[in-house]
Parts: structure tokens; C-alpha cells; sequence
């Protein structure tokens, strides 16, 4: 979560919630199977050769790029520091040498300390960081911005109490894809789909219901 997950047994998530507009907008109807560690449901998806089995949410990455089919822009997502009211730092250098809290593990952590952050105190659960920077334990969370926002209000704290620093990546975007071999006239489906879900206000409405503001997909 916020991307999909599992809640009173029903997948649920912004992944999910656009999967389903996609369908009364024309698309296919999805059969999901969440939970499944994502090397695992990769390999599925190869295995799957031209069976129409497709995988949310996959971030796009020239290293990704000609082992997939890209069908559909979903949304994007930045790595940022937040801060809990007091202004969030702008540069990395205001960022770099306050305490800090990162999911261990975290995928950008390579990155984080190459920068040269020298405080930083790691956990096993984001809900763990949210706690520590709303008591002062910490001055800063890095994780995506989605990601924060959504365990920050899952505390049941108040959004706008929530301030968003530097960027420490790029904006990463999330697609639903496919194997290469996926069939042509489902990925056109989905696709033509999803942007008749944009020019219906329903895309917008989703990502709204997440609290997120995001520019509509496009290439």
C-alpha cells in the first residue's frame, strides 16, 4: 500500500481503484492475485507467454524498458524528504545531516548515502518513521512522497501538517505492463480504456481520493 494491497481479505489500493475504473471505461475485467513477492509475480509474467496476465505497479527504467510491454501510464511518484510542520529542507545539503528515517532496506538507500546523509536512523515499517517524526525523534522521512501521505493519514494525523522538502529522485512512473508477447488487441483495450477514464474526470477523481495531485499520464 497505497499501490495495492490486501484489507479484510479484498485487494484495495490506487492500483486497484484505476484497474477497476479501467474496466467500466471499457477495458478488461481483472482476476488480481496481490501479496505475491514481486520476483515471484515477474517470473509469472514471463511465464505467461501469450496469455493476457498483466502486473501493477512497475516503475519504468531504461533498464526495465525492452523486457516489458508498457500498456498503461498509471501514475508517478517522487522520493522526497517530509517534514512534520516546521518547512521541509529545499536542497540536499539543508537535508543531508538531519536525523533522519528511511525504511531498511529502502531501494534508494545507495542513493541517500552516496549524497552523504549522516544521520540516519532506519526501521522495519514505514508506520514506524511516521510515529518517530510526529514525536520529534527524527527531523526527516525519505520515502515516496505516495507512500508518506498514506501512511501519515493511515495515523489518522493531519495532512496538512505534513510538509514535502527536496526531491532526492527524479519523478518515477508507474505502468501496468505486460511480457513482451502480450496480445496487442488486450494492451490497446486497456489502453484506450484508460484514456477514456481521463477524459472522463474519473482518473483525476481516483487519484484525488488518494490525496494525490498528479499531471495526467502521457509519453
Amino acid at each position: 500500500m497505497p499501490f495495492q494491497g490486501v484489507e479484510n481479505g479484498k485487494p484495495v489500493g490506487l492500483s486497484i481503484d484505476l484497474l477497476e475504473e479501467i474496466t467500466k471505461h471499457g477495458g478488461p475485467t481483472f482476476d488480481y492475485e496481490v501479496g505475491t513477492p514481486i520476483k515471484r509475480a515477474l517470473a509469472m509474467l514471463v511465464e505467461a507467454g501469450e496469455e493476457p496476465v498483466v502486473f501493477v505497479s512497475l516503475t519504468r527504467s531504461p533498464q526495465r524498458e525492452k523486457s516489458y510491454k508498457w500498456i498503461a501510464k498509471l501514475f508517478s511518484h517522487t522520493v522526497k524528504a517530509a517534514s512534520y510542520k516546521k518547512m521541509a529542507p529545499k536542497t540536499i545539503e539543508e537535508a543531508k545531516d538531519l536525523p533522519t528515517g528511511m525504511i531498511r532496506g529502502h531501494v534508494f538507500m545507495p542513493l541517500v548515502l552516496e549524497y552523504g546523509f549522516t544521520k540516519l536512523q532506519l526501521v522495519n515499517e514505514a508506520k514506524q518513521n511516521i510515529s518517530k517524526l510526529k514525536l520529534g525523534r527524527i527531523d526527516t522521512i525519505i520515502d515516496t512522497d505516495l507512500n508518506t501521505l498514506y501512511n501519515w493519514e493511515k495515523a489518522g494525523f493531519a495532512v496538512e501538517n505534513l510538509r514535502m522538502g527536496v526531491a532526492i529522485t527524479d519523478a518515477m512512473y508507474v505502468y501496468i505492463v505486460g511480457n513482451p508477447t502480450f496480445p496487442k488487441d488486450v494492451a490497446k483495450n486497456i489502453s484506450d480504456a484508460m484514456d477514456k477514464m481521463i477524459e472522463s474526470g474519473k482518473y483525476k477523481e481516483t487519484l484525488k481520493k488518494w490525496k494525490i495531485t498528479d499531471d495526467l499520464p502521457s509519453d
